[in-house]
């Protein structure tokens, strides 16, 4: 749904981050290796390919999702009473906690948060969330969705300055 819909796409696409020259050249967003960066020192990427939903860029990208997300043996969710900017601050608290202790035991934890997004073509995915999750919506709201697995090891991720992202 998120990458079938133009208005919605344009925002995690310009997120994206094409090689690990990118990734430290932006400090941020979502680091793509493999076919995109191939493609990328090969001479024959274009940006506006991950957003042209005809694309074979944009194609292989979706593949990708499903695949990641196929073979998913555990998944963790996290949940709110309510979803007010504090439950939301104090959800992301406890997922960074959790996913820390996960990596100290060797799991590693992949958000897959697109049924969360809350714009309205997301609404039927949410409500199958909580249906498939048991949960009643009106009560509890779904904060974080992420798959758990063993991964290979991946070094830290790339870094902003903290100067950056504060404001006086």
């Amino acid at each position: 749904i998120e990458m079938g819909n133009s208005r919605v796409w344009r925002e995690p696409a310009g997120q994206l981050r094409v090689g690990s020259a990118e990734a430290v050249a932006h400090g941020d967003g979502i680091a793509l290796s493999g076919f995109a960066a191939l493609a990328r020192a090969a001479g024959v990427f274009a940006r506006r390919a991950l957003a042209d939903a005809g694309s074979a860029f944009h194609r292989r990208l979706l593949q990708d999702g499903f695949r990641q997300a196929a073979p998913a043996t555990a998944w963790i969710w996290l949940v709110t009473p309510g979803n007010g900017r504090e439950q939301q601050l104090e959800a992301g608290r406890s997922h960074l906690r959790l996913h820390l202790e996960a990596n100290a035991r060797g799991l590693a934890l992949q958000p897959m948060t697109q049924a969360l997004q809350d714009y309205p073509e997301m609404a039927s995915l949410r409500r199958t969330l909580h249906d498939a999750l048991m949960l009643d919506p009106e009560r509890l709201t779904v904060q974080m969705l992420s798959r758990v697995g063993y991964s290979v090891p991946a070094g830290p991720s790339v870094r902003r300055p903290l100067s950056t992202v504060l404001m006086s």
